[in-house]
Parts: structure tokens; sequence; C-alpha cells
């Protein structure tokens, strides 16, 4: 087994058998709204087959610290458009799958 080789995970396939798991960076704006550096920083680990993004907030009430990345609104989206559009651009056989996270305060 090499862990370059292309790989077949479960019907997926993925470029190489190194799989990126998910990471808190707290790199997001106060309003929780991506950043360029996003796509830098994805893009520099696009040799993964398969990159599980960062924890991401699908509503505001499951936003759980400061500086998470959301994706509950359209000024979240059109950020991580932004990201996705270049990761994609130069890494298109490789997997990014965001890692939504809800988290409780109570």
């Amino acid at each position: 087994m090499k862990i370059f080789e292309t790989f077949n995970l479960s019907g997926l396939n993925l470029s190489s058998r190194i799989v990126m798991a998910p990471l808190t960076r707290r790199r997001a704006t106060d309003y929780n709204v991506p950043v360029p550096m996003m796509a830098e920083y994805y893009g520099q680990r696009a040799g993964a087959g398969l990159i599980i993004a960062e924890g991401t907030s699908p509503s505001q009430n499951g936003v759980g610290y400061c500086n998470m990345p959301a994706l509950y609104n359209l000024e979240h989206a059109k950020a991580w458009k932004k990201t996705t559009t270049l990761f994609f651009y130069y890494f298109p056989k490789c997997i990014l799958v965001f890692s939504l996270v809800v988290l409780s305060l109570s």
C-alpha cells in the first residue's frame, strides 16, 4: 500500500490515501466570515486526497467560540465560495468537505 496512490473510499475516488482531519483554527472575522487566508491554507494542503474543512457553524446559535467560520447567511456563502473556487481551480482532484459543527452552550 502506497500513501500517494489513488484510493477508492466506498465509491469516493481520492487522489491519494491522505485524509486531513477537521481543525478549529479560529481565523474567521468577528462576524464568522471566512477570510482569503483560508484559501491559501487549504491550497497548501491540497495534496491530500480528502480534506475535511474546519468546524463551521451552520447557524448563529451554533457558533461556540469567537472567529469560528460559519455558513448560515449570504455573506458567509460568498466568502466560502471565494475560498472553494480558488482551491478547486488549482486542485480540481482534491475533495473538500465541510465539517458542520453545532455547539450547545446550555
